[in-house]
């Protein structure tokens, strides 16, 4: 956060200081936001300022410093806000944090997949209704159930087909349940 620190015409060049932890601050953003707020924390670790943007202490906004391109001190720490307390952590098992976010994001794109592109709402509900008997994917506007059964558009009785007598037997029956609901 090595910025120009704008006081009144007095300019400083440096990191953020412990000191400005309380005071109010103007910050302007690469993208020409101008953010207004008291500081609460600043975290160089992982390069985050955190303002509390409201009277009440209800709003806070978390901005990457590396984002900020200037600040102006509005106001100074108040005597009544306690000075930063430093907090130690023990070790991060980062391989661990990115198994974690590989998970979430195969979980994420797995669900995504679940969700018909062009399709009407009716299309998508018979999709979900099936997919909670049989594994299901989208091709298309087609719904593929178990890799052996196509069910097109409108997604009736009539418009499945397969190969398979006796899966496409199983499949017609919870689709008709799931038409007459």
């Amino acid at each position: 956060f090595p910025i120009q620190l704008h006081h009144n015409t007095s300019i400083m060049t440096s990191p953020v200081p412990e000191w400005i932890v309380g005071c109010t601050v103007s910050l302007r953003t690469s993208l020409g936001e101008d953010i207004r707020g008291r500081i609460v924390t600043h975290d160089p670790p992982t390069g985050v300022v955190v303002l509390c943007t409201s009277e009440t202490d209800q709003a806070y906004r978390a901005i990457r410093t590396q984002c900020v391109t200037a600040v102006n001190l509005l106001a100074e720490r108040s005597v009544d806000v306690r000075p930063p307390v430093h907090y130690t952590t023990g070790p991060v098992d980062v391989e661990a944090l990115r198994r974690r976010e590989a998970r979430a994001v195969a979980r994420a794109e797995a669900e995504a997949r679940r969700i018909g592109v062009g399709v009407s709402k009716e299309a998508q509900a018979v999709f979900d209704a099936l997919s909670k008997t049989y594994p299901c994917r989208w091709d298309g506007v087609y719904i593929i159930v178990m890799e052996e059964i196509c069910v097109r558009p409108p997604y009736t009785v009539d418009q499945c087909v397969s190969r398979n007598v006796i899966a496409l037997k199983r499949v017609k029956l919870v689709l008709e349940k799931i038409r007459n609901r």
